[in-house]
């Protein structure tokens, strides 16, 4: 399982400065710092406003990435500029990136779809919305059928899907049935698809900032546990959360994925 770091966003109460002023050197030192808990992977979230989202993604990939040549960027606007300037820069640097913008929305669907044609060595990530959130595994998993049948008409292959069964507040009315139905849906895809598809989920989503920061963390990191016995394979995280950070450092360790080292699980100053 591989963390994504959520806090290259344009509503992070510390990047949304730098981002604002395009000062390169504030998310330049977080980047650094998450590449020391073992991060490789960065969500950036431009927004999707007309003009400022395609000029935010131009910056981040020009004037930050250049600077760390091997991560992979995960591209998380549905502005179809933002993101044809990001998969272009991202290509011409022959970097890795993810498409975080497609859902089962028929106008997202129209806009996105010509640009993984295009860009095909991009992943996918497919946001299991219809536009409302599923509420069952079941209706997961209708929706994750359709959206890869859609995908392989269109000569997409899926083995550059991500599937995300969107992850929504424990203090909905209905949260934690939500909760629940998403391990269920996670231990039920691969048997539905006959084949291994790629999860992810939006971690901090679970909780809402209402709830209070030692509480967030806490629950973070019982779901991050849960979701990794079931094979997720992608969790977007707050990075600063260094708890979370340490018990997906022990995961890896107890799956025997990589060697323990007590060190690691020091605090860094993100």
């Amino acid at each position: 399982m591989e963390l994504i770091a959520e806090n290259i966003n344009i509503v992070d109460p510390l990047v949304a400065p730098a981002l604002a002023a395009m000062d390169a050197e504030p998310i330049k030192r977080l980047i650094e710092n998450a590449i020391q808990q073992g991060i490789t992977i960065f969500d950036l979230n431009v927004g999707s406003h007309a003009q400022k989202a395609p000029q935010l993604m131009a910056f981040l990939l020009e004037r930050v990435f250049s600077f760390f040549p091997h991560l992979t960027v995960c591209l998380d606007t549905t502005n179809t500029k933002a993101l044809k300037v990001g998969l272009s820069l991202a290509s011409r640097q022959q970097r890795p990136v993810i498409v975080n913008a497609l859902s089962l929305e028929a106008k997202k669907w129209d806009q996105i779809l010509p640009l993984l044609q295009e860009y095909e060595q991009s992943q996918v990530v497919l946001l299991l919305m219809t536009p409302q959130v599923p509420r069952s595994s079941d209706e997961r998993l209708v929706a994750a059928l359709e959206g890869c049948e859609r995908l392989i008409q269109a000569g997409i292959s899926l083995d550059r899907l991500i599937i995300d069964p969107v992850v929504v507040p424990l203090g909905w009315g209905d949260g934690h049935l939500h909760s629940g139905e998403i391990l269920k849906f996670l231990h039920l895809l691969p048997e539905a698809l006959s084949q291994p598809v790629k999860t992810m989920v939006g971690l901090s989503n679970i909780t809402t900032r209402s709830t209070g920061r030692p509480v967030r963390q806490d629950v973070e990191v019982v779901f991050l546990s849960m979701l990794a016995a079931l094979g997720l394979d992608y969790a977007m995280v707050n990075v600063r959360h260094q708890s979370l950070i340490r018990t997906a450092q022990l995961i890896k360790s107890l799956q025997g994925k990589e060697i323990f080292s007590p060190a690691s699980l020091e605090e860094s100053p993100l």
